[in-house]
Order: structure tokens, then sequence, then C-alpha cells
């Protein structure tokens, strides 16, 4: 689940590659507060960001490079804290 958290995350709603924190922003921009999805979203915001970065750690994805740019400096918050 974790992967397939992390792939949804890191992909626009045109397919291309964005970064976690441009997904998160796209996907409340789109709902209104009062929407379920927009709450949830909220809500599971963080759960959503740790599952992403343990993806990266098992796919064994770059510290550095493009597929980084994906999610910078927040794996190692997520991790830590």
């Amino acid at each position: 689940m974790d992967v397939l958290t992390f792939i949804d995350m890191a992909t626009g709603a045109t397919g291309g590659a964005v970064t976690i924190d441009a997904r998160l922003q796209e996907i409340l921009g789109r709902y209104r507060a009062s929407d379920p999805v927009h709450r949830a979203v909220t809500r599971a915001g963080s759960s959503l960001l740790a599952a992403a970065a343990r993806a990266v750690l098992r796919l064994g994805l770059p510290s550095v490079g493009p597929v980084s740019a994906l999610y910078p400096g927040w794996i190692r918050v997520s991790l830590e804290g």
C-alpha cells in the first residue's frame, strides 16, 4: 500500500511527476473544505507522507537526482519525526 500511495502522491492530475506537497495542494484545491475528500486528505496528510517515505526507502530510490525532487526534505522529517 505504501508504494501505491507514493505513486499516487507523486503523480499529478495530468499524469506528470509532481512533488508530494504540490499533489496534496492540488487535491485540496479541487475540493471545498466541507467535502469528505478534502477532510480526509487534511486528516491523513502526515500518514500519506509517511507511507510515501517508507515506499521510497523500500524501493531504494535515490536521495539525490530527479526522483528525489519529488520528495525534497520531507522524507527525512517523516522518518525521523
